[in-house]
């Protein structure tokens, strides 16, 4: 339908494209009311989510190529590509750095998860989290609902996507922030705790519970 051009293949393509997302959101629920989710269908609804992104950028912005010869929509589609996985590819990274403070914390360390400041903003996000409710204005979800649907649907294919695209580096940035204030925070942390108790004499150190390189190992694997 993108490749169409014409405003009414546009609304078929973006009607298309919500139809798909609901279904898509609907799967992974019913997979697991019924007990019938598994490792390779999560793999499989990440890659055809990421597939289903590529072409349809392709589509989307070489159907307007086509029609205009603008050579601004060919880079466009780069711009649309590229940020879709930089976000879940950034996202999976700092989910592994997450993984291995938590464990850090956990497992083999000894030590106590710092206490959560019970503030009105943490009850509150901490309420929105439990009712499902996204926090963040724009992230990979928002960005391809802007590209895919508000875009064609208004015509404004162009500048949707800039904008959407530059608040969504905006809060990539904001991510990154974050996560750098939250490892300098749990390297201070890390640095008051009592060391972890030292193997037994003529145990193999990269076998100990303990071994930072363990861990980080474990997470990354």
């Amino acid at each position: 339908c993108f490749l169409g051009q014409s405003r009414q293949w546009l609304i078929a393509g973006a009607l298309l494209f919500h139809l798909g997302f609901v279904i898509d959101c609907m799967d992974g629920k019913i997979a697991r009311l019924n007990g019938t989710g598994s490792l390779f269908g999560a793999w499989f609804d990440f890659m055809f989510d990421r597939l289903r992104a590529i072409m349809c950028a392709a589509a989307l912005m070489g159907g307007q190529y086509a029609r205009t010869g603008d050579d601004l929509y060919l880079w466009l589609a780069v711009f649309v590509v590229g940020l879709d996985l930089l976000r879940y590819l950034n996202s999976s990274q700092m989910t592994k750095i997450r993984a291995v403070m938590q464990e850090e914390r956990e497992a083999g360390y000894g030590f106590q998860a710092p206490a959560q400041r019970n503030t009105p903003q943490s009850r509150l996000k901490e309420e929105l989290r439990r009712r499902r409710i996204r926090v963040h204005l724009v992230s990979g979800i928002e960005f391809e609902m802007f590209v895919f649907i508000v875009a064609p649907l208004t015509g404004w294919i162009f500048g949707v996507t800039v904008v959407t695209g530059a608040l969504l580096a905006l809060f990539e940035v904001r991510l990154i922030l974050l996560l750098w204030k939250a490892t300098r925070q749990h390297a201070r942390w890390k640095a008051t705790q009592p060391a972890p108790d030292l193997p037994a004499q003529g145990t193999d150190p990269d076998q100990a519970a303990g071994s930072d390189a363990t861990v980080i190992r474990q997470a990354a694997g």
